[in-house]
């Protein structure tokens, strides 16, 4: 398999095929109002098949072991749109559009998508994406709000067997 991430592959490949699958994840949290509730979540994730061609659902669900000793479970899920060889969307099951990336080369075997940024009441929330690598990709995320001042820091990493269908909600 090739190594290297570069344009030509993206474009052959399809940027949907390069996330469709098991993924694990590790959530880097700094919380700076309550820095108890500052940790990390490790956990799965999977990008599956849509009824649409162009989409992908996403589910993750992991253990968020913060800083003050709690552990919750969390779970997540939303839809990524791909419009094109470098534009992807991702909506809420709502299908409110929550973040739109761009990806630009930004050297030899790095892909970046410019900050994305949402508006949710009084909340700010941009995000930036990066394809580091054929099997790994990093999604930063700032919230600040009235009361909200936090960063996530998570990278995903392929899998390489499939977990199977997501049984999250039952």
């Amino acid at each position: 398999m090739q190594d290297a991430l570069t344009r030509e592959f993206l474009q052959t490949l399809n940027l949907r095929e390069f996330f469709r699958g098991a993924w694990a994840f590790q959530r880097k949290i700094i919380n700076h109002l309550y820095p108890d509730l500052s940790g990390v979540v490790i956990g799965n994730a999977q990008f599956l098949l849509s009824d649409k061609p162009c989409e992908l659902n996403y589910y993750e669900s992991g253990n968020n072991q913060q800083n003050n000793g709690s552990i919750l479970k969390v779970y997540y899920a939303s839809i990524y749109h791909f419009d094109s060889a470098f534009k992807i969307t991702n909506l809420s099951y709502l299908r409110t559009k929550l973040f739109e990336f761009n990806l630009h080369q930004q050297s030899k075997n790095h892909f970046i998508g410019r900050p994305s940024i949402h508006h949710c009441k009084d909340d700010i929330y941009t995000a930036v994406l990066e394809l580091l690598k054929l099997t790994e990709f990093q999604l930063n995320i700032n919230v600040k709000g009235p009361n909200k001042d936090y960063t996530t820091s998570t990278v995903f990493r392929r899998q390489l067997e499939i977990i199977g269908p997501p049984n999250y909600w039952q």
